[in-house]
């Protein structure tokens, strides 16, 4: 189980949820599960994990409809450019 240190606790752990956990985890690149298969906490670790990462994915996809990202690098000529 994972805590945080919670301001309003006075000293005290709050508890963070398997959700908040699964989204940590994508943002910070651990793939893995912590919990047993086939438990709430699992399922509920996996939908956050699942959720950040399409969230991520249609950033992504925006960004490339768009082009706000590697205009610089298409626009330099390389030495094989004509």
């Amino acid at each position: 189980m994972v805590f945080r240190q919670n301001a309003k606790s006075y000293g005290r752990k709050a508890q963070v949820s398997a959700y908040q956990e699964g989204i940590s985890g994508f943002n910070k690149g651990k793939l893995s599960n912590p919990y047993p298969t086939n438990s709430e906490r699992n399922r509920s670790w996996e939908y956050g994990f699942n959720k950040a990462y399409f969230l991520n994915l249609k950033q992504v996809k925006e960004n490339e409809r768009t082009g706000k990202r590697g205009k610089k690098v298409y626009k330099q000529k390389t030495q094989y450019s004509k």
